[in-house]
């Protein structure tokens, strides 16, 4: 089965050439799915603190959530750091998108 058929749109003219159109990684859907995570994300942790018995005080869950929130930034920052080094071609611009 060929993958590539199915991810990459087809040419107007039907001849099978993918288009060359580049890659949006800011998009409204992929900015609208960020959001949905982080609200999800966010909603657990404050679902957590509701359950759990004995309840920490607020300044300690607060340093919990940014020790979070500053390990995923560390982590997302790195993989677009690794995808923008390897999908870089000699001469040829860099996609972040082959990832």
């Amino acid at each position: 089965m060929n993958f590539d058929s199915m991810l990459l749109p087809r040419a107007p003219d039907g001849d099978g050439e993918p288009e060359q159109s580049g890659c949006k990684l800011l998009d409204s859907f992929a900015i609208v799915i960020q959001l949905c995570l982080v609200t999800a994300a966010f909603s657990s942790l404050i679902y957590k603190r509701s359950r759990e018995r004995p309840q920490r005080p607020v300044l300690i869950w607060g340093f919990d959530v940014s020790k979070q929130l500053f390990g995923g930034i560390v982590i997302h920052s790195l993989n677009l750091i690794v995808s923008y080094i390897s999908g870089s071609v000699e001469g040829d611009p860099t996609n972040l998108c082959v990832w």
